[in-house]
């Protein structure tokens, strides 16, 4: 007999509208498979839900806490963290009763301080009403208790500017231009109210779907702590716009500050990095006190001398000097010219993994950010990789083939072995998250965590190695690129102790550019009772919607062993330009009984004699159209006698759950489209595909231009009977190309043209 939820639990759930009774129905399946044996404590029920959809991760842990009232904030019920300051919390939530999504700001001041923000948070949100410019997001309702205060602010779905920025990098100037002239129409209209935003910043502009612009969060600093002084309890963020006069005397935010601060984010945008790079906020406060503001062109060259002029005008450390809103508007039109829908083809580049990369199918609409909240968990969420007693968690990623016997290992040899001997150290992350690799290696392994994004790169004209023997390179952080480095594993390390994988990473986006991959062969690892595999991939925030995206541009894999493993992690897969070699899968894909659709997206990729291309385990049933395939332009040259197109473990598979679409792919005559993985999990089954939906590949014979060497030249294509749809030859394309030379055969990113003088 199934135990249903505690009395308390279920009144809580009725009363708060968590669920429906058939929402406790449905999670009775999934309570009777996580409990087994055991009693189906609250905690049971509550993973059942989140599992289901009707409560968010963080709805659980208040709900598991000693304070679940935690979760009903006055009328508001609370949904997710956004963040957290000295003042208070931030919350995404939604009245209760009510579907529509709301922002609650929640303050705890002092007794002393509570009559002033009272007053001002009135006039706050008395002025929004009569705002009649909505891009201006400012408080509309303001409640109150003994102890704190909550303004409810309506919820914008777009991406912020800062991770846009974190994302692409330097931003076009005709969008700076659209986007300044949006910000400063909405900032025109809101000074005419006698307001000031007070804290204009890229985390506080976001871009929804339609190409417009909204600030905000506005007018909340003046109300909560107008003076910036020394011991200024703000983000390091926040100090990247503080106009000089606003420092150490006391002025409360004006009109001509906020203008200041939108010079400065546009400045921000156009060079892609802050106009004063340190990490202390003091030397930032000094420098906006002390120094001028470089002129933009000498960091981005293509920005017109009007602009760059009207940018400085802005960034005056004199306010007086600094032009009003009224005069922005007059100035604004010249240079905008690409408008709402500009901005809006702009934004909608974003919708994929990276925006660099076009895509021919519809991108998928994005849900609200969580962007806010992965960045918070991201450093407690770290120490799980680097944690020793959680170390052996992430090796298991939650695959039988992965738990191998260490018996089977080879005996150490006699002479104890240092890992990391003749290795250059790791460089740390620097504090944007780089770690600059300045010499050829080879570097030995490191333990990284981050709050944000890694990335590691090369540095002109060096091509650096980084060596893996003992242990592998292990990554936490919110997202992780890798630029022009080598990967691979030590042949010459004889020691028993070996690696699962080369990289294990936790973070919720991974980019590849000019990466190369060695996992060797089991001849040189002793003949490992386990596949090594490249990259071991899971998320740090599963519920993220923007997470478990991968794009891999102008990189090499080679070696027996799996490429990347995606323990639920892969939703959409980008390849441009990439050549693989070796036995065993390409892609490894763990699939649970909730897993997204995955989409997989290919162009010019080429394989030699290697295993499948995807291998997906999964013991649930698939949905329809559970993984949807575009292959174009590609040569798949895997090992007929020993590898099919896919590898498919499942317990039940629809004939449309796998869509493979596109044009001139080649593979080798009699190549198995998917064999299935037997019980015992090693032996394989044919599998009847006439039902399946399999459209643009061309079954031939074709040949390589030379052996399969780690030299790209050699496989190209060479001699066919296959007929082309196009003049270009399909596969990987070398010319000019090289693992240190990533840009070189990348697309072109979207051009939006802007006539300047």
């Amino acid at each position: 007999m199934l135990e249903p939820p505690s009395p308390e639990l279920q009144q809580r759930l009725r009363d708060w509208q968590l669920c429906r009774p058939s929402d406790l129905r449905r999670a009775r399946r999934i309570v009777r498979r996580l409990a087994h044996d055991l009693p189906a404590f609250d905690s049971v029920w509550i993973d059942a839900l989140v599992q289901l959809g009707c409560l968010t991760p963080y709805q659980a842990r208040i709900l598991e806490s000693p304070c679940p009232s935690d979760l009903k904030c006055g009328d508001v019920l609370i949904l997710n963290e956004l963040g957290r300051s000295a003042w208070g919390h931030t919350w995404l939530g939604r009245q209760i009763g009510q579907s529509q999504v709301c922002v609650v700001k929640h303050i705890g001041a002092p007794r002393e301080r509570q009559a002033i923000i009272l007053e001002r948070g009135r006039k706050l949100v008395a002025d929004a009403s009569r705002y009649e410019q909505r891009q201006i997001v400012a408080p509309f309702c303001l409640e109150t208790d003994p102890s704190s205060c909550r303004f409810i602010s309506r919820f914008i779905p777009g991406l912020s500017l800062q991770e846009l920025l974190i994302r692409r990098g330097r931003f076009p100037v005709s969008v700076v231009a659209e986007l300044l002239y949006q910000l400063a129409t909405a900032l025109n209209d809101w000074h005419r109210l006698g307001q000031v935003h007070g804290d204009v910043r890229l985390s506080h502009v976001r871009i929804d779907p339609q190409g417009m612009a909204y600030l905000v969060e506005a007018g909340l600093r003046p109300v909560i702590e107008p003076e910036v002084t020394l011991h200024a309890t703000l983000a390091l963020e926040a100090y990247d716009g503080i106009a000089p006069e606003l420092i150490g005397i006391g002025h409360a935010p004006t009109p001509a500050a906020d203008m200041y601060a939108l010079g400065c984010l546009a400045w921000q945008l156009l060079a892609g990095r802050p106009p004063y790079i340190v990490a202390d906020p003091l030397a930032k406060l000094a420098a906006h006190q002390t120094r001028t503001i470089e002129d933009i062109r000498e960091w981005a060259p293509e920005t017109p001398a009007e602009l760059s002029n009207f940018i400085a005008q802005l960034t005056s450390r004199s306010p007086e000097q600094r032009p009003t809103s009224d005069l922005v508007l007059t100035i604004l039109p010249r240079l905008s010219r690409v408008g709402q829908r500009g901005l809006k083809r702009f934004r909608q580049t974003f919708d994929v993994a990276v925006p660099h990369l076009r895509t021919s199918r519809s991108a998928s609409r994005v849900a609200w950010p969580t962007a806010i909240a992965v960045a918070a968990s991201t450093a407690l969420m770290a120490a799980f990789i680097v944690h020793p007693g959680s170390r052996q968690e992430l090796l298991s990623l939650g695959t039988a083939w992965w738990q191998a016997d260490s018996s089977s290992r080879v005996a150490p040899v006699d002479v104890e072995i240092d890992s990391t001997s003749g290795l250059l150290p790791l460089p740390p992350p620097a504090p944007d998250g780089t770690i600059l690799l300045t010499a050829a290696g080879p570097y030995g392994v490191a333990a990284i965590q981050h709050a944000g994004p890694v990335r590691i790169a090369a540095a002109e004209g060096v091509c650096p190695e980084i060596l893996v023997r003992a242990t592998p390179l292990r990554i936490a952080a919110e997202s992780l690129q890798i630029e022009r480095v080598r990967i691979k594993y030590d042949r010459l390390w004889k020691s028993a102790d070996r690696p699962r994988a080369l990289v294990m990473v936790q973070a919720q986006r991974i980019t590849l550019e000019g990466y190369e991959q060695d996992l060797g062969t089991p001849k040189d690892r002793h003949a490992e009772p386990v596949p090594l595999v490249g990259i071991a991939w899971r998320l740090v925030e599963p519920g993220d919607p923007d997470a478990g995206q991968l794009l891999v541009r102008n990189s090499l894999f080679f070696g027996d062993g799996v490429g990347i493993f995606g323990n639920q992690s892969l939703r959409h897969v980008q390849l441009e330009n990439v050549l693989r070699t070796g036995k065993n899968a390409w892609f490894e894909v763990v699939r649970g009984e909730f897993s997204p659709r995955l989409r997989w997206d290919a162009a010019h990729v080429t394989c030699r004699e290697s295993g499948p291309l995807l291998r997906f385990r999964s013991q649930s049933d698939w949905s329809s159209r559970a993984v949807e395939i575009r292959c174009t332009q590609s040569v798949l040259g895997l090992n007929v006698t020993d590898a099919a197109l896919m590898e498919l473990e499942s317990a039940s598979l629809p004939a449309d759950a796998i869509v493979w679409d596109g044009e001139s792919t080649m593979i080798p005559v009699h190549l198995p489209l998917a064999r299935r993985i037997a019980p015992d999990g090693h032996s394989l089954e044919s599998v009847v595909t006439d039902d399946w939906w399999f459209d643009g590949l061309m079954a031939g014979a074709f040949q390589f231009a030379g052996p399969p060497t780690h030299a790209v030249s050699d496989s190209l294509l060479g001699e066919t009977e296959i007929p082309r749809s196009s003049p270009e030859l399909p596969g990987i394309r070398p010319q000019g190309w090289s693992p240190c030379q990533s840009s070189v055969g990348s697309p072109s990113e979207p051009e939006i043209s802007l006539d300047l003088p």
